[in-house]
């Protein structure tokens, strides 16, 4: 599933639970994960002599065991989802 197909599917969800009184809060739910998918952040890791870090947030990453920069498919303080290439 795309990600534009996961936003079609919730907001036909999200329309339905509208109507109904009881539903008002999942509809509210339905409609903060259809914002989450349509405004999601994306980055790369930047390598530098201290490193690696967030290019959204310029935070760098902790360490593993063998003082090697740990590098996530998502940025651990702000999110953004890692694409692209490294810098």
């Amino acid at each position: 599933m795309t990600r534009e197909e996961a936003v079609d599917w919730l907001q036909s969800r999200k329309e339905h639970w509208e109507m109904d009184d009881d539903g008002q809060e999942l509809a509210q739910a339905l409609q903060m994960g259809i914002e989450a998918l349509e405004n999601q952040k994306t980055a790369h890791w930047i390598d530098d002599e201290f490193g690696s870090k967030c290019s959204c947030c310029d935070i760098h990453t902790h360490l593993d065991k063998f003082d090697r920069p740990m590098k996530f498919k998502y940025c651990s303080m702000c999110g953004a989802k890692m694409e692209g290439e490294r810098e």
